[in-house]
């Protein structure tokens, strides 16, 4: 595909219509995209020796890219309730067989207090959101609008991990939250 130089919207006019896009072995499939959703882009790297450490190289100065795993980068448990850290946000079992999930661009800082064994939240208040954010969250995910200020992790090391994932997520992406480690920890 030839694109004029400058011209950002021929690129994305050119493939919305285009449901996938994938790249496909005699064993198996390797790459899957969906052209029109930026955030669908999937790699299976079973049976490819070294195409995730090649990838994680391409993209190291590619910024706002990195490569995670497609089932989060970090689960833990705390209170009988799961919790997952996704590239784009922070996953809360529902109590079901489901998620809530707190989108990380809200998110403005994270901070671990070891004292009270919790990782501490500071989020972005929702009325400072744009106000078709703000009604989307509302319709299709009203639980988002509230996220937890506080989660006990009562291990420590699982706590740096946690911490851990979210500096990685924080510096790969360019997401804007700081992540404090307290020193007594």
């Amino acid at each position: 595909m030839a694109v004029t130089t400058g011209d950002t919207d021929e690129p994305i006019d050119r493939t919305f219509y285009l449901d996938a896009f994938a790249v496909v072995t005699e064993q198996s499939w390797v790459y899957r995209s969906v052209p029109h959703h930026f955030h669908i882009r999937e790699i299976n790297a079973t049976g490819h020796a070294g195409l995730l450490e090649e990838l994680r190289e391409s993209l190291a100065d590619v910024r706002g890219s990195t490569v995670v795993p497609f089932g989060g980068l970090i689960s833990w448990e705390a209170d009988s309730t799961q919790y997952e850290l996704v590239w784009d946000a922070l996953r809360q079992s529902d109590g079901g067989e489901g998620y809530v999930s707190y989108d990380l661009e809200r998110l403005k800082h994270v901070a671990m207090h070891p004292q009270e064994h919790s990782l501490v939240f500071e989020w972005e208040s929702a009325s400072e959101e744009p106000l078709l954010r703000r009604a989307f969250w509302r319709f299709f995910d009203p639980e988002t609008a509230t996220p937890p200020r506080r989660i006990v992790v009562p291990d420590r090391q699982r706590r740096r991990e946690v911490l851990s994932a979210f500096r990685r997520l924080r510096r790969d992406l360019d997401y804007q939250y700081t992540v404090e480690a307290d020193s007594t920890e």
